[in-house]
């Protein structure tokens, strides 16, 4: 018999449930919505090398925040993250599908947005987070797979997200 789920934990990022199935527990692990935004020009897309004080060291990866500010939508997020994180916007955005499963072990719901020849803006909000860019750099589908391979980007959703975008801006 299936007992409905049990809150064992919930902080700003995350949510921790426990859930008792036949002669099982299930714990699951859901985490707070959040955005990736991948800035593309001429068949590359842009990176951002972020110094990320709770994980002690600095990373290549995509633009990307949590949807952490009340009445803000997915869109709306992914414009303010582009904004503080680089200084940046764009007049073109689209979303890429995405397609997932409820009720998995850990959930996360992330929504990807390519903002389109991005550009400049002249007076950028100020980035709220303590996180510092150490370095942009634009890179075409073959840069990306090298950065991969060398291990200097993570596997992860967001890089087969890139790959995705990569594969798309290229065969246009």
């Amino acid at each position: 018999m299936e007992k409905e789920k049990k809150i064992v934990y919930t902080g700003k990022y995350i949510t921790i449930t426990e859930q008792e199935m036949g002669d099982h527990t299930y714990e699951r692990m859901v985490l707070r919505p959040g955005v990736c935004v991948i800035p593309a020009k001429d068949k590359e897309i842009l990176l951002i090398k972020e110094f990320r004080a709770h994980e002690k060291g600095a990373r290549w990866k995509a633009v990307s925040g949590w949807m952490d500010k009340e009445g803000l939508d997915d869109i709306t997020t992914a414009k303010e993250e582009l904004a503080e994180e680089i200084g940046m916007a764009s007049d073109k955005w689209e979303k890429l599908p995405h397609f997932d499963i409820v009720d998995k072990t850990i959930n996360m719901t992330t929504s990807y947005f390519i903002a389109f020849d991005p550009y400049i803006l002249e007076n950028p909000p100020k980035n709220p987070d303590h996180d510092e860019i150490e370095q942009l750099r634009w890179v075409s589908l073959h840069a990306f797979e090298i950065m991969l391979e060398n291990g200097e980007i993570m596997w992860d959703r967001d890089a087969l997200y890139i790959l995705q975008c990569l594969k798309m801006l290229n065969a246009q």
